[in-house]
């Protein structure tokens, strides 16, 4: 497999090298292959809106992507989170939420993946 980027190519003529070209080698589009929240399900503090335990969410992506967010609902509202790559040509982006970032209900909560052709979204379960 060649590497996503600029490549230096030798051109060959039995054997002798009679030339160069850079070509460029992109990946596929950017797609969705799977995303975490952990811990998961996670508790809420006291009986308040505020969760037990931070939260550390994660989506892995396959193509060449450039930026990655999820959208999700705690409570009555909306919010998008971005993700940043664990590195640089990596294809895991991550994200901490805070414990104390939002006021949470209980239930299912589904965090849906902006940024990839696909779409994509994975589930948490707030207790």
């Amino acid at each position: 497999m060649w590497p996503i980027g600029q490549v230096t190519a030798t051109l060959r003529d039995g054997g002798a090298a009679i030339g160069t070209r850079t070509i460029t080698v992109t990946g596929g589009p950017c797609r969705f292959v799977s995303g975490t929240a952990s811990p998961n399900p996670v508790g809420r503090s006291g009986g308040s809106g505020n969760l037990s335990n931070d939260l550390s969410i994660s989506v892995t992506t396959s193509g060449v992507c450039s930026a990655i967010s999820v959208s999700f609902q705690p409570g009555s509202a909306s919010v998008t989170r971005s993700l940043t790559r664990t590195s640089p040509t990596a294809t895991t982006w991550t994200t901490a939420i805070k414990k104390n970032d939002f006021n949470w209900t209980a239930g299912t909560k589904t965090f849906t993946v902006n940024g990839t052709s696909n779409g994509g979204s994975f589930t948490l379960q707030v207790n």
